[in-house]
Parts: structure tokens; C-alpha cells; sequence
């Protein structure tokens, strides 16, 4: 069947089976065998026969194995080889065709055209050669005539080579025109005194040119100031001829003032307040101020308060207006009358400190827990920032502070708090007030916390014995227990199960028993009114949370308190 597979069409010759296959392989095995043997007997070699074992029989197939895998796979390359090339040749046609008409074409015709252009060089040297030879004065108009000689030859290749140069000449000349016209700019030139100053970009530039003058020169006698009604007039100029301020102000004072030395000025706050000679004396002398500070502070960075500038390049300058190096010190660290200093100097100071990180608080739910429930369970605690901050001192005075940056040296720990969700459902209740109980008289008993409404556990059997009274929650840390009805305080006190707790005496078998308080509000004896205030919620003594604990006991024998206090409320249990 692969033989089949294998047998395509073309030029590959008669096609050749397996079993084909390994009988060729067998045969040339046998014929080698023969000459071995031939060669032996002629006495050329002597090579014992391989005897027949497994191993030789496991050699023989793998040998035929691999023999016929391998003209498989040469056959089958050359198959799938022939396929591919079929079916992407066309394409690859396609390609050639466009690549031809598009760039070989016109490779061709220019290689056509060089290869006439050097036969007509020869052609050109043999008729020169001619001419010398019959008539040497009729040389020189054969070499001028050869420049019109090769045009009308090659007037095809010259009118392709101008129709691409005049394109490319035109792009060139727009470029540089551009760039000319781009180097252009508006401006204004200025006119002073009768005298061409140069070109300004604005009118603010000769105001403060002027500006800068009239500060240079306004300790010089005689100096009338600076005219500030200058002629300007639009044009068009070479961005390279704008001049700056500080080039105006020079050629305002050569126009105006005749003792002028080239100087560099020193300006605080844009005043004018002297020149130097030397500029790299007057860089000096603002350092050595700076050092003077920096020596007592390494760490600090040190700035003169007011913006103090200086020329970038020294300018023209009145010689009354120039000082030493050594004045201009003096000058500057000098003090005012109220002994603050002439040139204040700034330093900036990083400082690093600590702050705390007040905990957050967080609440965390736990489906074990009735509702009504509340215990801190991770106990708060704050962190410490590592802040840094930078410190202005100027003349050793502290005048601001900001915060650089802000790192967390201890993280803060939140308090988390567990609060119950497991809303309790007891089920129907039916509530029987023994016989010898007086009956329910509205308005008799009052609800004794009013802000909470849940009941969380009510009067019914609870882990194995009888709870006597009913707990109602519903956020009640601290609030207000108020007494359900009129009586007298017969004890206000703690235990270990009640914690603080009121028992309160109604005067007709009656009683009324408030638990777990936070806090107590009367003392044994005090009478007390329905609806007075006698204690704040709590969770003293055995409580699992926040609650109050309200029994009523008829005769010492606890009752069922709801249907006396519940008899006008919206209560739920649990929820």
C-alpha cells in the first residue's frame, strides 16, 4: 500500500516496494559475503565468517529497517516537494511579473543603455582616431560636435535623467527656500539718539534695556536718563539679528555716557547694586558668603533669601558705577540699622522625626455569636511615621517647615472587634402567667431599656436549667436602663454572675432584677419613679456581651417578665 503511496508521477523512475527493497538490501549483503569469501580463498584476506547468532539476525532486520525507512523518507520529500512547488509556483510568478514590470525591467533597459554608452565611447575614440589621422585640424570641431553627437544617441536616457532631476532640483530649492524663510523672523528696528541700535523682537525689550541703564547709570552727574521715545520700525530680518536686553542697554550708554568700563553688574531683587570688573571675582565673593555658612552647617543647603542675579556675560557699565571685589563684600554682609543683615541668606535644613499612627477600628462577624454580641478581639495599637521635613533658617531663625516625605518606621495595628450574627429564633412561645399571678394591667410595667428592642435569649430552659429572665440587646453598651416601675431600691450592688445589678421592690409581691450593668445611678433605699433613669448597659459579671438581664419576681418565684413589659412593644428576637 505505501509502495502505491509512493509512486507519483513524473520523472522518478519505476516504482519500487518494500519487499523490493529488502531483497536488493539482502542480495548486496550476499554479494559482499561472496567477495569476502573470493578474497580469502585468494589469499588477500583472511576474515572468519560472522556466525548466524540472535545478535547478528537482530542486526540484519534493524539494518533492513532502517534501509527502507530511509528511501521512504527520501521519497517522500521528493513527493511532498514537487506538491509544494505546484502549488505555490504561481504565485511565485505573480511575484516575479510584478517585480519585473516594477524594478528588472528597467534594470535591463539601463544595463542596454550602458552597454551603448561605452560601444559609443569606443565608437567616439575610433572617429577621433580617423579624423587625426586624415586631417589633425579638423580635430577640434569633431571633439566639440561629440557632446551633440552623444545627446541625439542617448536622448532617451537624458530625457528620463532630467524628468527625474528637475522634480528633485525643485524639491531642493523649496527646501532651502523654506529654511531662508524660516531663519526670518518680524522685528522691530531701533532707532536712538539719531543712531541704528540693531533689531528687538518687541517693544519690551528696549523698556527693559532702558530699565537696566538708567539703573547702571544712576549715581553718574550730568546723566539726564534714558529716552524712552525710541523710533521703531517693522521688519523683516534674520532671527540671528534680534538682540537681547542686556546688548540694547550696552549700546544705550555708549551712545549716552563716555567713561564706560566693561563690568559684570550684581542685581538683588532686580536692583542695581554695583559692577565688577571681574566676574570670575564677583562668582568668588557669592561663594565665599555661601561657604562662610556652609562651614557651620555641611549638611544644610545654603541660598541668598532674595533673588540675587548677576550679568551672564560681563557688559558696558559708568566707571562711578563699578566696585573692588573687596566694597561689594562689604556691601553685602553688612547689616541694617535694625541688625538684620544686608544680604540674608537661607538655609535649608532636613529633619527627620517621629509620629504616631493612630489605629483604625474594624469589625469583624461571627455566625457563632447571637446577635448582640461585642468583644474586642485584636487589642489596637499605633504606628510610627518616619517623617521628613525641610527646615528654612534664615539668619538662624525658623520661618517655615514642609513635610518631604512621609515612611512607615512601625505599621499601625487596627483593633478589631468580633460582633455576634446568629439571630436566635426560639420558635412559638406561649407564655402562661400562673393562677395566682395578678393579671396584666396596661401601662403597670414599662420596657426597661428603651433604645434596644432585641431579645437575644427570653425565659425559657438554656444549657440544661432555666434562664429567669430575658436578655435584650441591640447595641446596648451604655445605654439607659430605666426602672419598669415604681419602687423602692433594695439592693445596688455586684456579683459574679449578675455583676452590677438593682433589684427594685414594688410593695405588692412584686419584684424587678436589672443585670450586667455598666454602671449604677442609685443605692439602696433611694425610691425611684416609673421611667427614672438607674443604670447604663453594660457587660459585667457572666456575660457573653453587651445586654441587660431583666427578671420580675412574684413572691421570690421568678416570672416570665414579657407579657408584663411587652404588652405594647415592637420587640424581635434576634434581629
Amino acid at each position: 500500500m505505501l509502495a502505491g503511496f509512493f509512486k507519483p508521477e513524473g520523472s522518478w523512475g519505476p516504482a519500487v516496494t518494500k519487499g523490493e527493497c529488502l531483497m536488493l538490501s539482502r542480495k548486496k549483503r550476499a554479494g559482499n559475503d561472496r567477495t569476502m569469501e573470493n578474497s580469502n580463498a585468494a589469499g588477500i584476506r583472511k576474515t572468519p565468517v560472522k556466525a548466524k547468532t540472535v545478535f547478528g539476525l537482530l542486526f540484519t532486520l534493524g539494518y533492513d529497517f532502517c534501509y527502507i525507512i530511509g528511501v521512504d523518507t527520501v521519497r517522500m520529500l521528493r513527493f511532498v516537494g514537487k506538491r509544494l512547488w505546484r502549488f505555490i509556483s504561481p504565485a511565485v510568478e505573480v511575484l516575479y511579473d510584478g517585480l519585473d514590470w516594477l524594478l528588472l525591467r528597467h534594470l535591463r533597459g539601463l544595463a542596454a543603455e550602458v552597454r551603448r554608452i561605452k560601444a559609443g565611447f569606443r565608437s567616439a575614440g575610433e572617429r577621433i582616431r580617423t579624423v587625426a589621422k586624415q586631417n589633425p585640424l579638423l580635430l577640434v570641431p569633431q571633439i566639440l560636435v561629440l557632446p551633440f553627437w552623444f545627446a541625439r544617441r542617448h536622448k532617451k536616457i537624458l530625457s528620463g535623467f532630467l524628468n527625474l532631476a528637475f522634480p528633485i532640483a525643485a524639491a531642493f530649492i523649496l527646501v532651502l527656500t523654506v529654511q531662508y524663510f524660516n531663519g526670518m523672523t518680524f522685528g522691530l528696528q531701533l532707532e536712538y539718539g539719531g543712531k541704528s541700535l540693531g533689531y528687538i523682537a518687541d517693544e519690551s525689550t528696549f523698556n527693559s534695556a532702558a530699565y537696566m541703564a538708567q539703573n547702571r547709570v544712576a549715581d553718574v552727574e550730568g546723566f539726564q536718563g534714558v529716552n524712552r521715545d525710541p523710533k521703531l520700525t517693522l521688519s523683516v530680518v534674520p532671527q540671528a539679528q534680534i538682540q537681547s536686553e542686556t546688548e540694547i542697554c550696552d549700546k544705550i550708554l555708549s551712545s549716552s555716557v563716555n567713561s564706560l568700563a566693561e563690568a559684570t553688574g550684581l542685581y538683588i531683587n532686580g536692583q542695581f547694586q554695583g559692577a565688577v570688573l571681574s566676574k570670575m571675582e564677583l562668582d568668588n565673593l557669592l561663594q565665599s558668603i555661601k561657604d562662610q555658612w556652609k562651614a557651620n552647617y555641611p549638611n544644610d543647603t545654603v541660598a541668598f533669601v532674595p533673588s540675587v542675579t548677576e550679568d551672564s556675560t560681563p557688559g558696558l557699565y559708568p566707571i562711578s558705577a563699578t566696585v573692588t571685589a573687596a566694597n561689594m563684600k562689604a556691601k553685602l554682609t553688612a547689616r541694617n540699622p535694625d541688625g538684620s543683615l544686608y544680604l540674608p541668606v537661607a538655609r535649608h535644613d532636613i529633619q527627620t522625626r517621629e509620629e504616631p499612627i493612630p489605629y483604625t477600628q474594624t469589625t469583624q462577624d461571627d455566625p457563632n455569636k447571637y446577635i448582640g454580641y461585642s468583644k474586642v478581639t485584636q487589642k489596637g495599637i499605633d504606628g510610627v511615621w518616619n517623617v521628613s521635613e525641610d527646615v528654612v533658617y534664615i539668619n538662624d531663625q525658623e520661618v517655615s517647615r514642609s513635610t518631604v516625605s512621609m515612611d512607615v518606621q512601625v505599621p499601625m495595628i487596627p483593633e478589631v472587634t468580633t460582633v455576634g450574627t446568629l439571630v436566635y429564633n426560639p420558635g412559638p412561645i406561649t407564655y402562661v402567667i400562673p393562677s395566682n399571678v395578678p393579671n396584666v394591667t396596661p401601662n403597670q410595667w414599662l420596657w426597661p431599656i428603651p433604645a434596644c428592642k432585641v431579645i437575644t435569649s427570653p425565659f425559657a430552659m438554656r444549657w440544661g436549667r432555666m434562664h429567669t429572665g430575658v436578655d435584650i440587646s441591640g447595641g446596648a453598651l451604655g445605654q439607659q436602663i430605666i426602672a419598669s416601675r415604681a419602687g423602692t431600691v433594695v439592693y445596688a450592688g455586684y456579683d459574679s454572675g449578675y455583676g452590677n445589678h438593682i433589684i427594685i421592690d414594688h410593695g405588692d409581691g412584686f419584684q424587678s432584677l436589672y443585670a450586667h450593668a455598666e454602671a449604677l445611678n442609685v443605692q439602696v433605699g433611694d425610691q425611684v419613679q416609673q421611667g427614672q433613669v438607674i443604670a447604663l448597659a453594660g457587660e459585667t459579671g457572666h456575660a457573653t456581651g453587651p445586654h441587660l438581664h431583666f427578671e420580675i419576681r412574684y413572691n421570690g418565684v421568678p416570672v416570665d417578665p414579657v407579657p408584663y413589659i411587652g404588652w405594647n412593644q415592637s420587640y424581635t428576637y434576634g434581629s
